[in-house]
């Protein structure tokens, strides 16, 4: 609404997280296999009701009960739900659970075909690959252009520029999750496309440094820097 006062279509930041590991989500999904091949006993029977009792976290509260499902697919059925089976029983009246799947099988039924595009490979890629083709478009993009349009506001997303998520998606996925650092690089420290700048001190404050984000920079950032990091066959099937 406030950049509807200057202007007519605006840039966004959407898709700077799916496709290079910006949740919380992602870094479970790595490590998930790991957690999933410890004794069922041991995270079950001990660390899930630990945290089930002491922790005040939804976020943990809901990786110990997705993240020990050996079945990938079902665990990241999990992950995106805020309800257990358990929950949902509880909360849905007789007539609904009818209509509704409340174990996540019309969930997976929904996954199957997109998710076995991808998996042969690693967990974190595999959800990254969701993300990016059902939460972002379903979710994300669809609230933005109804709030935008309700402003009469057009908005482009240059992070999302078919172009740019071919290539990241063709990164090693430890090129964006580096332990457990999101969204990681080690070659592009200070990118020439972020250009500083200052604000204006506040009311009795000091001045703070800002960062402009150049949209139409991005595919020429990414090229110059990361593309000595991959195969040069990698670089000629994203961009040619």
């Amino acid at each position: 609404m406030l950049a509807r006062r200057k202007v007519k279509v605006a840039l966004t930041g959407q898709g700077a997280d799916e496709p290079w590991a910006g949740y919380d989500r992602h870094r479970g999904a790595r490590f998930s296999t790991a957690y999933a091949g410890l004794p069922h006993v041991f995270t079950a029977g001990f660390i899930r009701p630990l945290v089930e009792r002491f922790s005040k976290s939804e976020k943990l509260r809901r990786a110990v009960v997705s993240l020990n499902e050996p079945d990938v697919l079902s665990r990241f059925v999990k992950i995106y739900s805020f309800y257990t089976e358990d929950m949902k029983q509880q909360l849905f009246r007789p007539w609904l659970l009818e209509q509704v799947s409340a174990n996540g099988v019309a969930a997976k039924r929904a996954l199957r075909s997109l998710h076995a595009e991808v998996a042969s490979l690693d967990p974190l890629t595999q959800i990254l690959y969701l993300d990016t083709r059902t939460n972002l478009p379903d979710d994300l993009l669809m609230v933005g252009d109804k709030t935008s349009m309700a402003h009469s506001l057009e908005t482009r997303v240059p992070l999302l520029d078919y172009r740019i998520v071919e290539f990241v998606e063709s990164l090693p996925p430890e090129m964006r999750l580096h332990g457990l650092c999101a969204k990681y690089d080690r070659t592009l420290g200070e990118p020439p496309i972020l250009q500083s700048g200052v604000h204006p001190p506040a009311r009795g404050g000091s001045r703070r440094r800002r960062t402009e984000l150049h949209a139409a920079d991005i595919p020429s950032h990414l090229l110059r820097t990361l593309a000595p990091e991959i195969p040069q066959l990698a670089i000629r099937r994203s961009f040619n």
